[in-house]
């Protein structure tokens, strides 16, 4: 082999490792390309994924909002007022927001609600979005409510329809429920048992003691022996301890009402003094003001948050 031939045999090796080299590098950039569009493309969806999320949870905040409104009158709006306060005045159960026959105050639909404010009405978009004193001020930091509707509910007997768009950068979602009004009796004892038909006999022990509220009982009813029962001083401490943890029983507000017999059994210490919390006889003059009829023992009333069972 000349040198010549040894020449040309190198230069061809030395272009087919450099087309390699080439091909190796195109093949990682190219790989790389993909590597990156599918992080970008991942971030972006998990960014938009955010968003929607953002978005719905703001429309959730701002129908929570609305809500109140019905429950709190002196914070509802001035506009919205004329919806969200009872407009009827009934004999049997005071002001209501139905009519005599269980119609709903609210009798929009949704495309002529009883109430509508829409961002693209710059009146509105004040209202819903100023930041000093917009309604949905407080959301602002997750994005805007773009429209606010209050209309006729979908079910005879359920109060209204609230439906809530909101924006959060450039996803919008829309919550829309249904409200209903329960009428609730006024609560005027913690516990009550018994009632004008049956009574509680002298042989059943009072099936709860109560903390911060008064105990009504229809008939006669064991209270245990003198010392048992808690004695009500302004000086009470206010815990959460039970009577059965407390070295000396005291409380507040207990008050026990009974329409016959307050039975004691003997004291073991020899105490013979009634004590001035209990008001036994109390039917049927001046009678117990119970609120609804009470079946049985087990059918007992409770203030969930005045309660804590000894």
């Amino acid at each position: 082999m000349n040198m010549k031939n040894m020449v040309e045999q190198t230069n061809s090796e030395r272009g087919a490792v450099l087309l390699g080299v080439l091909m190796i590098v195109l093949i990682l950039t190219l790989l790389g390309m993909v590597s990156m569009n599918l992080a970008v493309q991942e971030m972006l969806q998990i960014s938009a994924g955010k968003d929607e999320v953002t978005a719905r949870h703001l429309a959730e905040a701002g129908a929570d909002v609305v809500i109140q409104w019905f429950h709190n009158t002196n914070a509802t709006p001035v506009g919205i007022s004329t919806v969200t306060s009872k407009r009827y005045d009934l004999s049997d159960s005071g002001s209501s927001f139905f009519d005599a026959v269980g119609r709903s105050q609210v009798s929009g639909s949704s495309a002529t609600p009883d109430l509508l404010y829409d961002v693209a009405r710059p009146g509105d978009d004040r209202l819903l979005n100023d930041p000093v004193d917009g309604w949905f001020r407080s959301l602002q930091s997750l994005g805007q409510i773009q429209a606010l509707k209050i209309y006729g509910p979908g079910r005879p007997g359920l109060l209204c329809s609230v439906e809530v768009t909101a924006k959060a950068k450039k996803h919008m979602r829309t919550v829309a429920l249904q409200l209903g009004a329960l009428v609730t009796p006024p609560l005027r004892a913690g516990v009550q048992v018994g009632n004008s038909g049956v009574a509680l006999t002298s042989e059943v022990s009072a099936p709860v003691w109560v903390h911060w509220g008064d105990l009504k009982a229809k008939g006669n009813v064991r209270l245990g022996r003198f010392e048992d029962v808690p004695a009500k001083t302004g000086l009470a401490p206010i815990t959460g301890q039970s009577y059965v943890d407390m070295v000396s029983r005291e409380d507040r507000w207990l008050t026990i009402w009974t329409g016959g017999d307050a039975v004691f059994t003997p004291s073991l210490v020899g105490s013979t003094m009634f004590p001035s919390n209990v008001s036994p006889r109390r039917d049927p003059f001046p009678g117990l003001k119970t609120d609804v009829a009470i079946r049985s023992v087990k059918e007992i009333r409770l203030a969930t948050w005045l309660l804590l069972r000894s």
